[in-house]
């Protein structure tokens, strides 16, 4: 009970601070506990998934409506010496590297309201044997920089082995995984009565890795190809008995040039016309392995300028 009201107690105290959120600030707004016995409460392991969980069944779930899950990294600054996990990471806000910490979290859409509510965090670690894995790669690529006047022979070089073209052992991946065992571990338990369908991720989540991961919680994925995205028809049957494997891959499109066959919808705005395509197909990429549902939206406006939108699902 007492921890249960310090809780409460601390939540109010955030919606009175005006200012930069730390444990000092919060103290002030909360005259009721000293800031040792603030610092004492979070000095606890809490159950934070199961809480927020709770917070939106009770406060927020309405029954009925439809959700999504997203998720997402976000990088913050910090300068620290003692910050536990900082590392370089890229920031999309400063469109460059930054020394600070990194967070992937992930959150419930509600698609109706179409507001986002955020219901787990977890830090993304660079270990040791990931960072020694980075200064390799560098002192790998200055070397071929330096000995690239010297032309290879043809063909495939002696005593080459085959290697996996998507890396699974990355920081990134594997707070995914982790994030994911956390939340689904008590999902089910907290809230048996919602069943969620869509994780909903930005293209850097567009791997196989990612998608198989999704699978297992019976989930498909929502996401984005970049602008010169190829797509593959799936092969006609071939009449013709020959040997060897059938054929996959058929007609070659190229997305951001997708012919009139695929338009589905036409829709007038008032400042551009959109024009929404669908056609199913193969990408030779990352996730090859899948037959994907691609809608590619493209606006047109009045002065020639085009924008152009290519969305994709796992669910056919």
């Amino acid at each position: 009970k007492a921890n249960i009201q310090i809780f409460l107690t601390l939540i109010e105290s955030f919606l009175r601070n005006k200012g930069k959120i730390t444990v000092r600030s919060v103290s002030r707004y909360c005259p009721e506990y000293s800031l040792r016995q603030i610092l004492r409460f979070f000095g606890v392991v809490h159950k934070w998934i199961e809480i927020s969980l709770l917070v939106f069944k009770e406060g927020l779930y309405q029954e009925g409506s439809k959700y999504l899950i997203a998720i997402d990294e976000t990088v913050i600054e910090k300068s620290g010496r003692h910050t536990h996990g900082k590392y370089r990471f890229y920031s999309s806000v400063y469109q460059q590297v930054v020394f600070g910490i990194a967070f992937m979290a992930l959150s419930l859409i509600d698609v109706e309201k179409r507001k986002s509510y955020s219901i787990a965090q977890e830090q993304v670690i660079v270990s040791e044997t990931d960072k020694n894995k980075a200064k390799a790669r560098k002192s790998k690529k200055r070397s071929e920089r330096e000995n690239s006047k010297v032309k290879r022979g043809r063909g495939r070089p002696k005593g080459s082995k085959n290697k996996d073209k998507v890396e699974t052992d990355t920081p990134a991946y594997r707070t995914f995984k982790i994030l994911l065992e956390k939340v689904f571990s008590v999902f089910g338990r907290i809230i048996p009565q919602l069943t969620i369908k869509y994780a909903v991720l930005d293209s850097a989540y567009a791997a196989a890795t990612f998608v198989q991961t999704l699978q297992q919680y019976g989930l498909a994925i929502i996401s984005k190809l970049s602008a010169d995205a190829v797509l593959y028809l799936p092969a006609k049957p071939s009449p013709t008995k020959k040997r060897g494997r059938p054929a996959k891959y058929g007609q070659k499109i190229k997305l951001a040039d997708i012919d009139n066959l695929y338009l589905v919808q036409t829709t007038q705005k008032e400042n551009y016309t959109e024009y929404i395509y669908q056609v199913r197909g193969y990408q030779k990429a990352s996730l090859k392995r899948y037959l994907l549902n691609v809608v590619v939206i493209k606006c047109v406006y009045p002065n020639g300028k085009i924008q152009t939108a290519i969305l994709f699902s796992t669910d056919l």
